[in-house]
């Protein structure tokens, strides 16, 4: 994929066997390839590993993606940017463990536990301070739930309480639930955000 550095103002279509067209304010020309459906093996796993990068950012893009990434990128959506990283970190199998929502400088918390009772999740996690991190932080719990392609989120909890229950709802599995715990300055204008921390779901 080349550029196209002004020299056809704001082109975009077919032209012959090239296509223009433009990418967040940046034009760019391809060559025109006639669209193929191959079914190997090798891409329908490919494919199938895409879906569930997508239907885990559709469920968390309101309340984590627009939030927590997109005001740190500035070339690429969230929505986007995550299920690229979401792909790359599974290198080839599907592994929630890998999959993280947020990436960033302030002090993550470690994730102790994760349980399952009632209609509730609760994390808990060490409120122990020993670099950036503040008692004050947002402690972001987010709970996915891949059997029913929905998530859950809960900013209400200061790190410094070391833990919080998430409502998710009776009657799920919790093979299929899975916890992430990350911090912020901010549960609604974050200037800094931590890694990700991951834990199964237990009861």
């Amino acid at each position: 994929m080349a550029k196209v550095n002004g020299l056809f103002g704001r082109a975009s279509g077919k032209v012959a066997n090239l296509v223009f067209a433009s990418w967040k304010g940046i034009q760019y020309a391809r060559l025109y390839v006639v669209p193929g459906n191959p079914k190997t093996p090798g891409q329908i796993a490919a494919r199938a590993l895409f879906a569930s990068a997508v239907s885990i950012a559709k469920s968390i893009l309101g309340s984590v993606l627009h939030t927590f990434v997109d005001p740190f990128l500035t070339k690429n959506s969230a929505y986007a940017f995550f299920i690229g990283r979401t792909i790359k970190n599974w290198a080839g199998t599907f592994d929630m463990t890998t999959v993280k929502m947020t990436e960033g400088p302030l002090e993550k918390a470690v994730l102790s536990s994760a349980v399952y009772a009632g209609a509730n999740v609760t994390f808990t996690w060490s409120s122990a301070i020993l670099g950036n991190g503040l008692a004050t932080d947002k402690a972001c719990c987010v709970v996915i739930d891949i059997a029913n392609h929905v998530a859950f989120f809960s900013s209400s909890a200061a790190r410094s309480a070391g833990g919080v229950a998430v409502a998710v709802g009776a009657g799920r599995a919790e093979a299929f639930m899975h916890a992430y715990l990350f911090m912020t300055d901010s549960a609604t204008a974050p200037t800094t955000v931590s890694d990700t921390e991951y834990s199964g779901v237990t009861v």
